[in-house]
């Protein structure tokens, strides 16, 4: 997925998602969460990584997986850090005007495999949650997806004005 960002010599890349969590789990997990790449430190990037992975890590073996952490370049890595906290401050404001009840769920590391590839500052945004009612009805709604937009628009101006 990084190859055309990287192809293309993009300034950044940004993958958006909407998580969930199994109808079984008694968890209400809600709110924007926004990830760059490192290895997990903590058990829930563990597994929103391990479920964003399952596609991706099927076709990888042990090694490659230690090899790829391995050799992350660590400038890129503080570099996506800052731009993950300039979009998800830009996020939280800019949803935040109509609907002040929803949840900062944090800028937060984890091992996703979209990202490994990405020779430039990379983030995935988690939007909310579609296992969650509000939320779901919500990032289904144009209206909140416009307001979304624009907040990871601000950011990314705002990450722009102090790493130029």
């Amino acid at each position: 997925r990084t190859e055309l960002a990287n192809k293309k010599s993009a300034d950044l890349f940004i993958s958006v998602h909407a998580n969930s969590i199994p109808k079984r789990s008694t968890s209400n997990a809600h709110g924007i969460e926004t990830y760059f790449l490192s290895t997990a430190r903590s058990e829930r990037a563990r597994k929103v990584a391990e479920q964003e992975n399952k596609d991706d890590v099927n076709l990888m073996d042990y090694f490659s997986k230690s090899l790829l952490l391995n050799s992350l370049n660590t400038q890129r890595l503080i570099v996506s850090n800052k731009l993950a906290i300039d979009v998800q401050y830009g996020m939280l404001q800019s949803v935040r005007k109509n609907y002040p009840d929803v949840v900062d769920g944090g800028v937060r590391e984890g091992p996703f495999w979209v990202l490994a590839g990405a020779l430039m500052p990379s983030i995935l945004i988690e939007i909310g949650y579609n296992s969650h009612a509000i939320e779901s009805k919500r990032i289904q709604s144009k209206p909140y997806q416009k307001i979304l937009a624009k907040g990871i628009a601000d950011g990314i101006d705002s990450f722009f004005s102090k790493n130029d």
